[in-house]
């Protein structure tokens, strides 16, 4: 969820930065946190388990497969099966 800024930003209402390799993020979840925490001056709070739902209908996969290469195959398999 890491690798789609723009999904981020919509959701929160947040500028967020490209982050240009998210699978090396140790804990993405924290990350998040973190920055959603830290962007609105502690006014939001993201908790993963409303917020990637949310999140996860704005992501474009196409920018998700481009910047995460262990997402790759899941992708072709949705592609494959259900486009």
């Amino acid at each position: 969820l890491l690798s789609d800024e723009s999904a981020l930003s919509k959701l929160f209402g947040i500028k967020f930065k490209a982050i240009s390799h998210p699978e090396n993020v140790a804990s993405p979840k924290e990350h998040i946190e973190r920055m959603v925490r830290s962007k609105s001056f502690r006014q939001k709070q993201y908790i993963n388990t409303t917020h990637n739902p949310k999140i996860a209908a704005l992501v474009d996969l196409n920018l998700i497969s481009h910047k995460c290469p262990s997402f790759r195959p899941f992708h072709k398999f949705i592609s494959d099966h259900y486009c």
